[in-house]
């Protein structure tokens, strides 16, 4: 919701956030919380944590009865609505199934729960969907056991004394699972080589024409990383404040999309660099190096 506002306050979303009369109410308020921050309404920079300052106000206002959001802001809002709740209708289901009696056994709520049991046919039975779900079979329970002292072992051989339960992996699955192990160390070793030097693995092949660009990159992306760590992994960064300059949202979007780790390793694990990678690659570029000459690098 912050975000949303942040954009229309920064001229970067025209359509109408509000109705005519919420429109002063909304600049009144934004105008406090930049007050509070030393700017003005024209210098602030809507980062994340301004954005959700301001988001925390509107939302208040908003149910208060305030204000009124409509276009983007509307849209913001019941999308992060949407989200909350499927969220908490998991969890209600789960403790429905889980304490009955808690609920008084609402009948509405369970015909809910089958409904949805037997849409998704998992079991035409809810006492059978509610024993598998809640109480899983000794089989399944020894299994998983299995997988986690046999990944253990794997990542810690020198220090596991626990022999392999060889009754519920086959050797055939303990050897993938110690292939795919060997694989993943391999592949974050040459990432983090590539995020501290800047080289990379002997099997992904650049052209001589894709070079220097790809170089380029490469320099740009360990100097923001050295000094942002946090963007070693940007898996999940979208609202996480450690990496949060002083910068409107959208533009810490570019930066984080730039430095997009899934990216890099997948080209890292690549034999070469295919014609659009390298448009992409140019395109961080760009982004990167904008950000690195910046006072808010």
């Amino acid at each position: 919701v912050g975000e949303a506002v942040g954009c229309f306050m920064a001229g970067k979303d025209n359509p109408s956030i509000s109705d005519l009369t919420s429109i002063p109410v909304i600049q009144a308020e934004i105008s406090k919380i930049t007050t509070k921050h030393g700017k003005t309404i024209n210098t602030v920079k809507y980062n994340k944590a301004v954005c959700k300052e301001v988001g925390e106000v509107m939302v208040a206002m908003q149910r208060q009865g305030k204000i009124k959001f409509n276009g983007s802001l509307k849209e913001a809002y019941q999308g992060a609505m949407e989200d909350a709740c499927t969220e908490i209708y998991a969890e209600m289901f789960k403790y429905a199934l889980k304490y009955p009696d808690k609920i008084g056994k609402n009948t509405n709520i369970m015909d809910g729960i089958k409904e949805v049991v037997l849409a998704i046919g998992s079991e035409s039975s809810m006492e059978n969907f509610k024993r598998n779900t809640l109480s899983p079979s000794d089989g399944i329970l020894s299994r998983n056991e299995a997988e986690k002292t046999a990944m253990n072992m794997i990542q810690t051989p020198e220090q596991s004394t626990v022999s392999l339960p060889t009754t519920t992996l086959t050797v055939e699955e303990q050897k993938s699972m110690g292939q795919e192990q060997l694989i993943f160390e391999k592949e974050e070793h040459d990432f983090m080589l590539f995020s501290v030097t800047g080289t990379w693995p002997e099997t992904l092949m650049v052209k001589d024409s894709q070079f220097h660009d790809f170089r380029e990159f490469a320099l740009s992306y360990i100097q923001v990383a050295n000094k942002y760590q946090i963007l070693k992994d940007t898996f999940a960064q979208q609202y996480d404040e450690g990496f949060d300059p002083e910068l409107h949202i959208w533009e810490i979007r570019e930066i984080e999309s730039a430095m997009d780790s899934g990216f890099v390793r997948n080209l890292l694990v690549s034999n070469s660099i295919t014609e659009q990678t390298m448009i992409d690659i140019k395109a961080k570029q760009i982004i990167l190096n904008k950000f690195i000459e910046s006072p808010a690098f």
